[in-house]
Order: C-alpha cells, then structure tokens, then sequence
C-alpha cells in the first residue's frame, strides 16, 4: 500500500515571484475556497476584493485582509499592479468581466460554466482564445491529488498496458486483436442528497438546464480529461432535476457511464470513478484512496491525505475505511448536539483539488507550467452538458460533431 502526503511546501511557494490578484465575486464558492487559498500562499498579494453585495465586501476585506475593496470590477481590472482575477460571480455576470480582463491583458481563473448558454460561451471563447492571456476554467477535480494519480496510472496501463500474469485467456491465440480490446470503460457514480442544496438549484425556474449544467460539468470534463479523445455520441435518461444516467461515446468506441442521483445520503462517499482497460481496473474513492487490480508494479492501495481532519486521533485503518469511521463519528457528533452542520464542520475536509488548480493556474501565469485547463476544454465538456441535456428532453441519442 502506498501513502500521499499532499501538502503544498511553503517554502516552495515563498520561492515564487509575488503576483497581485483580485477576486471578483466573493460569494459563498469564493469564501469557502478562493480567498482561503489565496490568503494562505505567500506568493500572492491579495490586493482587491470585488462584490456587489456592500456587507459581504466588507466582511471578505476584513476576513482575508485584502488591500481594498469595490463594488467597480472596472476599478480592479484598471489597476495595473493586478496581474490575474479570480472570477467566481453567477455565471450570467461572467461575459462582460471577460471581455475587460482581456482588454486590459489580465489573467483570469474563470469559475464553471464560463456561461449559461451555449451562445455566450462561444463568444466567450471567441474572445479569450485569440487574445494569449491565461485563461483557467475551475474543473478542480483535474488537480486533485488522488484524481490525477488515478488518470496518470490509467493512462500508462492504457497506452503501454503491463501484461497480467495470471490473466486467464483462453481466446485470444490465433486470432488478431478486436477492436472492442483496445477501448476504456469508465463509470463516474455520482450521489447526492437533493436536501442540501439550496432551493434556487433545484427550482423550477432553472429547470430548463437544471443541475446537469452547473454540476454535470464537472464529471463530462473529467469523462474527456482521462480519455483524451473526441466524443461523437451523447444518451442520457432520468429527470432534470436529479437522478440521471449519461452515456458518452467517443471516436474510438470508449464509453464513459455518469451516473448521478440526489436521493442519496452523506453517509455514503459522494464520487466514486472506475475505469477499465486491457485487462485492468483503476478506482478512485472519494478522493481519498485509489485502488488497483491486474496491473503489475503497481500499489493496489495508494491513499491520500485530507486537508484537515478534527475528529480524534485514532488508527481506523486509513484510506476509506478510515473516512467512514470519522464521518460516523461527525455524525454521531451532530445528532448529539441536534445540529446537522455540525457534522459537515467535523468531518475530515478531502482535497478536491481547489488549492492546487489555483496554484497551478498562477503557475502558469509565471510561466513555469500549463494551464491546468483551458477555455477550449471547458467548451467541450460544457458543450457535451447540453447535448446530455438536450437528449433528455428529446429522449433521442444526440451526436457530438461539434
């Protein structure tokens, strides 16, 4: 079994040239995971925070000690000593921010969906993509720790597989290789509870995307970022509002089944992905353990740390096991003190990646790495959301020849 620690080293951070960054929407996605972040690494200069609602923009500059604060993003996009803007407003607020940030040359780590139409997205990438600025979409998952070991294992063991030794094969002599042998099977399960959300993403007002834009993004990015080919199908069954079955094809027969439900419960891990290929299997379990099986050289149990853990030290065996043991004991906590939250404060935090995307994005804007994912692969995955929706609606296969 291997272990992860996935803590960032502060003096590698130190090291990094200072960038000046301003955040534009500073609702609860912002202060639950950008401005923390972005407090917390001493390469960045947290100059402005931008919002349009007066008391939040006060709480935001005094609890991340920003330098100042606006309800004017043109006063943040103006200043010159602002290299990059972290823009987590609603998606519907998101185009003209874009537009000034590229006039003005900025950076911008761009929250998901870029927009909330298919028309708005492409004048969005009509606008970014032939400007050079770095431009970062938040499909977080892609930086994850445990995500990115499972695509990198999967990856090997699909383009040069290690043969199994004790595989049982009594077909494959004589005859040449089918093509069928050659693909990757993957499974995004996806369960939620539909209680926890608030009431606007599952009101009947939005229904005409639903959660499969705003959520399902996340997993039809992820479908394209470990295969790494084009899709031309996309069928989906269930109901808009929650539990839906999306099937993708791609060009070379590989399939990727999302699953998601909101009748679900916390008490269960909320992402599980299983993939398939030569003869193999890779399994990545909520983020905080991956597992193997017919793959030589490989630990069969690798697990990942969290990013804080309150619940008492004690050995539950690590990995999910351990995870299990220290929600129910969160849980145990709440229904004591008859409060819910408190089981969502208690419970070990895993790393979804968040910290890393943003470390990653301003990385590249030093220019000492990629971009962890850019317009034209969000585009994709946004482009195949509506496609699953719009299959949904129709109740007919929609192709992908986009």
């Amino acid at each position: 079994m291997g272990v992860v620690n996935t803590s960032k080293s502060e003096e590698s951070e130190r090291s990094k040239k200072e960038l000046c960054v301003g955040v534009i929407g500073c609702g609860m996605l912002a202060q639950m995971t950008h401005l923390p972040h972005l407090k917390e690494l001493p390469s960045v200069r947290l100059k402005w925070v931008c919002d349009i609602n007066p008391e939040t923009l006060e709480k935001v500059k005094n609890t991340y000690q920003a330098e100042q604060a606006t309800q004017d993003y043109h006063e943040v996009l103006n200043d010159s000593e602002v290299d990059a803007i972290v823009l987590a407003t609603i998606q519907d607020l998101r185009k003209p921010v874009i537009e000034a940030a590229v006039r003005m040359g900025k950076a911008v780590y761009c929250e998901k969906p870029m927009a909330g139409t298919l028309k708005e997205m492409e004048e969005i990438q009509q606008i970014v993509e032939p400007s050079g600025i770095v431009f970062t979409v938040g499909h977080n998952r892609r930086s994850s720790p445990a995500m990115a070991y499972a695509r990198q294992v999967f990856q090997k063991q699909w383009t040069s597989p290690v043969p199994c030794p004790w595989r049982f094969d009594r077909n494959s002599s004589g005859r040449s290789r089918w093509p069928e042998e050659d693909q990757a099977y993957m499974v995004i399960r996806i369960n939620d509870d539909m209680l926890s959300w608030k009431p606007w993403a599952l009101g009947d007002d939005i229904m005409t995307t639903g959660p499969m834009l705003f959520e399902m993004t996340h997993f039809t990015d992820l479908a394209c970022w470990f295969l790494k080919k084009q899709p031309v199908r996309v069928t989906t069954t269930g109901h808009l509002r929650i539990n839906q079955t999306v099937v993708i094809e791609y060009e070379d027969g590989s399939m990727v089944n999302i699953l998601m439900t909101g009748v679900g419960t916390f008490g269960y891990p909320k992402e599980l992905y299983e993939i398939f290929c030569n003869g193999s299997a890779v399994i990545m379990d909520g983020f905080i353990e991956v597992r193997t099986a017919g793959i030589e050289g490989v630990p069969a149990r690798t697990d990942f740390s969290t990013l804080r853990d309150l619940t008492p030290a004690q050995d539950f065996g690590g990995g999910i096991r351990d995870f299990y043991a220290k929600r129910r004991w969160a849980q145990e906590r709440a229904v004591a003190l008859n409060d819910p939250m408190e089981c969502l404060r208690l419970e070990p935090l895993l790393d979804k990646g968040h910290k890393l995307h943003l470390v990653h994005f301003l990385d590249a804007v030093r220019g000492i790495g990629e971009n962890p994912c850019t317009c034209g692969e969000s585009v994709l995955a946004t482009r195949i959301a509506f496609a699953a929706i719009e299959s949904l609606k129709s109740g007919k296969t929609v192709s992908c020849h986009f």
